[in-house]
């Protein structure tokens, strides 16, 4: 059978299907429409975002300041009268149509007054309605404070060897006896007639440890192996939680001295505030076997001084403050938090009663989320350094499992025990043999991290303030110890940096921030 010939028509037509097919002109075209359209979405749905944000923003400023003028004590009248006050400065800057109920208002309206309002609105979206979302809603709350209410402080001083500094300029001031101005000064603004029974303060001095104290240290599941001093091992565990669990045993820290102690004028005795000159040539002078800066602080200034509100005892304490041994900021603040936990509450009940105040029986209260529970008690962490986490070595077991052992340690300094009883002369021997690093720097930073983290969560939010005492011994080191105190704080505003001048007036600056007119959520 024969097959007819295509046709011219039909040649062409398979001709311009062929080029077709072949043809590649114009395809980045389409590729570029496809692109271009997606972009426009993309943009759309970023004006949609940056549209949202600004409103929120400026709902939640409304609030704030809104609030702000109702708290204020200067404002006077009844609670009805007060919720108006803040309804008229909502209506006036544009926010009254999105606040969320009533605002509510607490306190006497003398001493103290808490004003709390929440506020919501919705936004109808241009471009993020292509991918199903029609609308957003912004959601603004906020509370202002004036006066004082229920507080409970946690100031965790650092009485480190460093603290023995001179402060640039100063005329000879030492880092220490500016902090026992501030410390001072700060309880002084808290701890008035007006405030009582409303603030309690605990008080944390801390070097290379913390000193429980006896009394405190028997509330806890701790295994007391020795009487020279009371400081408490946690693993690192604990680090991860504001408590102290009770059901975890708990190590009793050794009482040796790693340090030095130092006799520049052969009197026997060491010296403990001596010059940088004379620190700088420590390696020259005769070593002395005073046992004056143990890894755990062994004086009854140097304890704990929970829940009080008694300002002659903490100013008697903070008196007679003196630089000691190592840094560990992260023992400090764990001790600082425990306090504040109220799963501590039983063991503060359990002290003898000279060391409880009957107004505190109840606390450490519980956590109230943002604060804005009607009676609220705010929680706030004042943290203190002038260095960073720094090594700190412990005796291997064998030289500290015996009490005739534990005894010669408690009154043979390691240094002394190797420059005399064997003879070692290097430095790095002296690290040598008898003893293991139980932390560095790295570790220490962590553990104080995850502590900071979580006291900073919305379920416990405990306002923490930090300040940093700078040395100009070691730029690397004091770098890393801002770092730490820095991102520990509640945010920029709650972290303080001086070479010490100013250290007075930071710590008033907060005890006024404290119980001033102020933002609590």
């Amino acid at each position: 059978m024969m097959m007819s010939k295509p046709n011219n028509r039909q040649q062409q037509l398979r001709t311009l299907v062929k080029r077709f097919r072949n043809e590649e002109d114009g395809s980045v075209i389409v590729l570029t429409l496809f692109l271009l359209v997606l972009m426009l979405i993309l943009g759309g749905m970023a004006v949609d975002f940056m549209r949202f944000e600004s409103r929120r923003a400026s709902l939640q400023g409304c609030i704030d300041n809104a609030v702000l003028a109702g708290a204020d004590l200067d404002q006077t009248g009844t609670n009805a009268e007060v919720q108006a006050i803040v309804e008229d400065w909502a209506e006036a800057n544009g926010c009254k149509d999105d606040l969320a109920g009533a605002p509510v208002v607490t306190g006497d309206g003398v001493d103290y007054r808490e004003v709390t309002a929440d506020g919501a609105l919705t936004l109808d979206t241009f471009f993020l309605r292509l991918i199903g979302t029609d609308e957003m809603t912004a959601v603004a709350a906020s509370t202002a404070v004036e006066g004082v209410g229920n507080i409970e402080v946690s100031l965790i001083l650092d009485i480190s060897g460093s603290m023995r500094e001179e402060i640039p300029g100063s005329g000879g001031v030492t880092r220490i006896e500016r902090l026992r101005e501030a410390a001072t000064a700060f309880v002084d603004a808290l701890l008035i007639p007006e405030n009582e029974d409303k603030i309690s303060i605990n008080l944390i001095p801390y070097s290379e440890h913390v000193n429980a104290g006896p009394e405190l240290m028997a509330q806890f599941n701790v295994a007391q192996t020795h009487g020279y001093s009371h400081c408490v091992e946690f693993p690192n565990s604990a680090y991860t939680s504001l408590s102290i669990d009770d059901t975890v045993a708990l190590e009793q820290a050794q009482h040796y001295q790693f340090n030095q102690a130092y006799d520049f004028d052969g009197d026997g005795i060491s010296d403990n505030a001596f010059t940088k000159a004379q620190y700088d040539a420590r390696r020259n002078s005769q070593i002395s076997n005073e046992l004056n800066q143990p890894v755990c602080p062994q004086q009854e200034y140097e304890r704990i001084v929970p829940m009080t509100q008694d300002a002659q005892l903490l100013r008697d304490n903070i008196a007679l403050f003196q630089p000691r041994s190592g840094t560990s900021i992260f023992l400090g603040l764990k001790w600082g938090l425990a306090l504040l936990d109220s799963s501590l509450n039983d063991e503060l009940l359990a002290l003898p009663a000279s060391m409880r105040d009957p107004a505190f029986a109840s606390r450490p209260a519980s956590y109230n989320a943002n604060n804005a529970q009607q009676g609220a008690t705010i929680k706030y962490v004042v943290l203190m350094s002038d260095g960073q986490n720094d090594r700190s070595y412990r005796l291997l077991d064998e030289f500290y499992d015996t009490p005739s052992k534990r005894a010669h340690w408690a009154y043979e300094t390691y240094q002394y025990f190797y420059r005399t009883d064997k003879g070692a002369e290097d430095f790095w021997e002296w690290l040598g043999g008898y003893n293991s690093p139980r932390y560095d720097a790295t570790t220490g930073d962590t553990l104080m991290a995850n502590m900071c983290t979580e006291a900073k969560k919305p379920a416990n939010n405990v306002t923490i303030y930090t300040i940093a005492m700078g040395s100009d011994t070691n730029a690397t080191e004091d770098a890393r110890g801002k770092l730490a105190l820095s991102s520990c704080a509640s945010g920029p505003s709650f972290y303080k940096e001086t070479s010490g001048d100013e250290l007075v007036a930071i710590f008033e600056a907060i005890a006024k921030q404290i119980t001033d007119l102020r933002l609590t959520q």
